[in-house]
């Protein structure tokens, strides 16, 4: 490719000036393509920048081939070919000008999408992106940037975030790395308008005296440290009845990245696309609403997958089977639904190891709802409507002012991140504090270190410790709402799910041991009358049945809490004589089991 430099003449100068030297190849240089930075003249006649196709007219028997000037786009240039870190999914970086003249953007688009020019793909994107295209001649765009080979070689990235000390974002890179986001199309809204300086006068400093609204600022700068923790994501999840101030603390998060009301998605929307959506937001944060139009069954599949960092395996159009999609990502998240609750609307579990990473936190406790401190507006939803309209007007600068701050602390001696969460945790939870409650805590230490940062970096206005203070009171808010008082939640699932059972199957499916005159379908066991007590005896099958779990995890709950009232040495079953023999049977205490369901 040649790219041609010529005079940047105005209107005026270009009207009077005649371009004594013919900037168009010679007759033996074609067929080729030129690029021409900048207007230019050819003799008297004025041309426009951008792509052109030089080549000559077929040839005639009797005849001369004469010349064939075609404009076929703006400036558009192939900086570098590209392929993944595996040497797969080649791609070709574009830059181009926009017509609007608002200045350069790149695009990584892949070889699949160049080589297909029946489809017009690539096409519709850049003139989406704003490249003036001619329309009779935008056919042979594909085969300019086809022939096009650039000595250069970049990696693609096909996820936002961290490829080794460089960030990731579909339309920049934070670091000094050869890499560039890879995609058929720009769609993460990854956008800047207004201030830093203006973001942090109407939301960091607004944010002060509002615990949880901090929390959900902290959760959104929380992406970034993901990978120098080891952790494949998690989130917070605020819920409640409406008008609380869910959605500005979405509106909030979201503005650290991009645009408030535009930088988030619905749950529906995420469940449908869950693959793009979370590696466009990777190491970022990804906002998700209204979850109660998720359909619980697609809720369940998308909450296990966007904590398992993973997608599904899938064969290729040849049968062999393509990589499987990975991700990192932080949630922010709303409704007027617990996980637990929109799960349970088709009877669904929420596994409690889910649970403690993305945390459900019961949106109210404040003076005024969500909210503890208005600052000078006469109402919460006065002062909602302003964060939310300072969500749109200054956004996009907090996100990446965070990434350029930790890549300079790597330039040096990177710190240890992990022992600063952990140091967090310890600060947060008690020698009482059971493992699942931990982990969770760990999540709030995560948040908390990524707000103490972002102060240190200048970047939140608040004092030193105002981060960590608001992920502990997101805990303490965690803590109630969760109702185990530090046991296990797998144990407190254990326990209640027995008791709903002998609820719902107490009187049909156990029989008394001296015998009754029916017949007991699907037996669960047996019981038998002690006083005013009802002794309920479990087959093991009818114990894994009524807790949802192996008969030897919930054998080891049961026996933390002394539940079993009678057994046999080494075993939790006891030889029990019944009407038709003898038969191993779990003899369960209830009334332990509720004293520690009710705590």
């Amino acid at each position: 490719m040649n790219t041609v430099e010529t005079e940047n003449l105005t209107s005026m100068s270009i009207d009077k000036q005649i371009q004594l030297v013919d900037p168009f190849p010679a007759l033996e240089e074609r067929p080729c393509y030129r690029v021409y930075e900048n207007p230019f003249m050819r003799g008297t006649r004025k041309y426009r920048e951008g792509v052109y196709h030089h080549y000559l007219t077929k040839a005639k028997e009797g005849e001369s081939q004469n010349p064939v000037d075609d404009y076929l786009c703006g400036v558009l240039k192939i900086i570098a070919d590209t392929k993944d870190a595996g040497g797969q999914n080649f791609g070709k970086l574009l830059a181009f000008k926009p017509k609007d003249r608002s200045g350069e953007k790149r695009l990584n688009v892949p070889m699949d999408m160049v080589l297909n020019d029946q489809s017009g793909d690539l096409i519709r994107v850049l003139g989406n992106e704003g490249l003036y295209i001619d329309f009779n001649n935008r056919r042979r765009i594909n085969a300019y940037i086809n022939t096009q080979h650039p000595n250069r070689y970049m990696e693609a990235a096909h996820a936002t975030g961290w490829h080794g000390n460089d960030f990731v974002l579909p339309d920049e890179v934070i670091g000094s790395g050869d890499v560039w986001f890879q995609s058929r199309e720009r769609i993460a809204a990854y956008s800047s308008a207004g201030t830093l300086e203006g973001w942090q006068q109407s939301i960091s400093d607004q944010a002060i005296g509002n615990p949880l609204l901090q929390l959900a600022i902290c959760g959104a700068l929380a992406g970034p440290l993901l990978k120098r923790i080891g952790n494949k994501g998690g989130g917070l999840h605020f819920y409640g009845a409406s008008s609380k101030g869910k959605s500005t603390a979405l509106e909030a998060a979201a503005s650290v990245w991009g645009k408030g009301d535009t930088f988030y998605q619905t749950w529906n929307a995420t469940a449908n696309a869950l693959e793009g959506s979370a590696r466009l937001h990777t190491d970022t944060m990804l906002g998700l609403d209204e979850i109660h139009n998720c359909k619980p069954r697609d809720l369940d599949n998308a909450v296990y997958a966007l904590l398992n960092g993973a997608g599904r395996g899938r064969a290729n159009e040849r049968g062999d089977a393509r990589n499987i999609a990975r991700w990192r990502v932080f949630c922010i998240s709303n409704g007027e639904y617990s996980i637990p609750d929109a799960l349970a609307r088709e009877h669904i579990k929420h596994m409690p190891g889910q649970g403690v990473r993305l945390l459900d936190i019961f949106a109210t406790g404040g003076q005024y709802g969500f909210f503890n401190d208005i600052h000078d507006t006469s109402s919460p939803a006065l002062f909602a409507q302003h964060i939310k309209a300072a969500s749109n007007q200054h956004y996009g600068h907090a996100g990446k002012a965070f990434v350029r701050y930790l890549v300079a602390l790597s330039q040096d001696e990177e710190p240890d991140y992990s022992d600063m969460v952990n140091e967090i945790t310890n600060a947060l939870t008690t020698d009482e504090t059971g493992d699942q409650e931990r982990r969770a805590a760990q999540l709030f230490a995560l948040c908390a270190l990524a707000g103490e940062l972002a102060i240190e970096a200048k970047i939140l206005t608040w004092e030193t410790g105002q981060a960590t203070q608001a992920a502990k009171h997101g805990f303490k808010v965690w803590l109630e709402q969760r109702g185990t008082h530090g046991r296990n939640a797998e144990d407190i699932a254990v326990f209640k799910g027995i008791l709903n059972f002998i609820d719902a199957h107490g009187g049909a499916r156990f029989e008394l041991v001296e015998g009754e005159d029916r017949t007991v379908i699907n037996r669960a066991g047996w019981k038998r009358i002690d006083g005013d007590k009802t002794i309920y005896m479990f087959t093991s099958g009818g114990l894994e049945e009524a807790a949802g779990r192996g008969v030897k995890q919930v054998t080891k709950a049961l026996a933390s809490i002394g539940a079993f009232l009678v057994n046999d040495s080494g075993s939790y079953s006891k030889n029990t004589r019944t009407k038709d023999g003898v038969t191993r049977l779990y003899h369960l205490d209830t009334e332990a089991i509720k004293k520690v369901s009710d705590e």
